[in-house]
């Protein structure tokens, strides 16, 4: 009872947060904590692929390729804290691309290389069978760097060069989920979630017409809601590999290699 009331807890604080407050970095992860049953320390390296639609004045897809390493450390019929930190790519769909065609631009889309970025979570557990079990985490990333890409074009007859910087992008995502421990050891997740991601757009010198920048803009993820899932495949000595598919309007996917000490 002690337990469920732990959690009953944890899941109102979380989900609360989330809504009171996600792109966040790295994966979701299992409910139950990957370390030993009496407790103890977990490390992964990884990579994701994201996708999610962002909102200002328009409507843009943010894509990025992620790669991370975290260490966790926890109790698996409890909670686990985490930290990861790692670098980052972003693609900014029809930044540069005026709704009217006006200025004249050379392309459409923002695009820069990699940022560092961290992010930190939590996340608690309920075994309610030795075979099933539910839980709920909370997760926040902040990417440390400012994205920066230049655009030319025409405005009217006279050519222009402007900056975009796209900065202090951080995000906060919470969620439940459900876990199956099938065919020995191989465990299968997954379960809703929450999300809410911000950041700010500069473009200079501003350029009238320009779809973003020209008043120092904030763009947010459109959809706060969304779903994953994903596995846990046990390898030898202490080794697994977690496979995972998210879906908020776009599908992003990801995978890690982790290792039990």
């Amino acid at each position: 009872m002690r337990k469920a009331g732990l959690l009953a807890v944890m899941v109102f604080w979380m989900v609360g947060t989330a809504v009171s407050g996600a792109f966040a970095a790295g994966l979701i992860g299992p409910p139950q904590s990957l370390s030993r049953p009496e407790g103890g320390l977990s490390t992964a390296v990884g990579f994701a692929y994201d996708e999610e639609l962002f909102k200002g004045r328009f409507e843009h897809v943010m894509r990025a390729k992620r790669l991370f390493t975290q260490a966790a450390y926890g109790k698996p019929d409890l909670w686990e804290v985490c930290g990861s930190i790692g670098l980052a790519d972003m693609k900014l769909s029809g930044a540069f691309s005026p709704p009217g065609g006006v200025p004249a631009i050379a392309r459409n889309d923002f695009h820069d290389d990699w940022q560092l970025f961290g992010a930190v979570g939590a996340r608690a557990y309920y075994p309610a069978t030795p075979w099933f079990g539910i839980g709920a985490f909370a997760q926040a990333a902040y990417h440390f760097g400012s994205y920066s890409d230049q655009v030319i074009g025409l405005a009217g007859a006279t050519p222009f060069a402007a900056d975009m910087k796209v900065k202090q992008l951080w995000s906060l995502r919470a969620g439940i989920g459900l876990q199956a421990t099938v065919f020995d050891r191989l465990k299968l997740y997954g379960g809703p979630y929450l999300c809410h991601a911000k950041a700010r757009v500069d473009l200079a010198p501003s350029v009238s017409g320009m779809p973003l920048g020209t008043d120092a803009d904030e763009i947010r993820n459109k959809t706060r809601a969304g779903g994953f899932a994903g596995a846990v495949i046990p390898l030898a000595k202490g080794f697994a590999v977690i496979l995972e598919g998210r879906y908020a309007e776009r599908f992003s996917i990801g995978s890690a290699v982790t290792y039990t000490y």
